[in-house]
């Protein structure tokens, strides 16, 4: 009998230290998640009192611009369509689609890709290497030397044009007071429309027949955007820092 009771006192003991022991951890992990609510709402806050100034309009001219840029190049891929098909001598309607679809296939991954790389290394750098990589690809584009190589720059064009689309809506949303932030984020499409304009007219003007004419030079005018963006990125004070919320998701406060 008493070997059975200092059992049950034993046991008894053992699931008073696993109640502590959970309840102090629950407590811990109550406190880490009040501590980030905090920082969560002290930026929301502070961008709030700020108001929407100088900063947010040079954000709004970047996440714009790359939008612009995306919306050049896919309309103009889509408008030189007919005049590489007869350079390459791509008679089939297979081959024919396969140019734009090689084209949304890589704008499809591209946005897939760009949330865990704007999560890990910020908001900056899907755009960055999106202005990037749309110029380099513009320029190989303009040496294509086969059939196969423009299916895989234009997959490659795509890319390139995708991934910087989400987190150009992140930013400028993450930098906008509450009261304008759906104003901002949805101002954002009316960027593609002026990508589209710009393309448009380098068509009208050099290859108004969408056939016949110089359509690598139309490459060049449709990088335009992309290289007046990214001088103004480079040149840009706040293209310095990420966003507010972003830093203090990675406890960066200094930053």
């Amino acid at each position: 009998q008493q070997r059975r009771r200092q059992q049950q006192q034993q046991t008894v003991m053992a699931e008073t230290d696993d109640n502590s022991r959970s309840i102090t951890s629950t407590s811990q992990i109550g406190k880490e998640a009040d501590g980030d609510r905090r920082v969560s709402a002290s930026v929301s806050d502070l961008v709030d009192t700020l108001g929407f100034g100088m900063y947010q309009v040079q954000v709004f001219i970047l996440s714009a611009g790359f939008i612009v840029a995306e919306g050049s190049e896919l309309q103009m891929a889509s408008g030189l369509t007919n005049a590489i098909s007869l350079e390459f001598g791509i008679t089939t309607h297979v081959g024919r689609s396969l140019l734009m679809t090689c084209t949304f296939c890589g704008f499809a991954v591209g946005t897939i890709v760009s949330g865990p790389i704007g999560d890990l290394l910020g908001r900056r750098a899907p755009m960055a290497i999106g202005y990037v990589g749309v110029l380099c690809t513009a320029f190989v584009t303009f040496f294509a030397w086969s059939v196969l190589s423009i299916y895989m720059l234009r997959f490659v064009l795509g890319f390139f044009g995708g991934i910087g689309i989400p987190v150009a809506l992140i930013t400028i949303s993450e930098v906008s007071p509450m009261t304008l932030r759906g104003v901002s984020t949805a101002a954002l499409g009316g960027a593609y429309c002026f990508g589209d304009i710009w393309a448009a007219l380098g068509l009208w003007v050099v290859m108004p027949d969408l056939q016949n004419g110089p359509w690598r030079r139309l490459l060049a005018w449709a990088a335009v955007p992309a290289t007046s963006l990214l001088i103004f990125g480079l040149l840009s004070p706040v293209a310095k820092y990420d966003t507010p919320y972003w830093l203090s998701s990675q406890h960066r406060d200094d930053d």
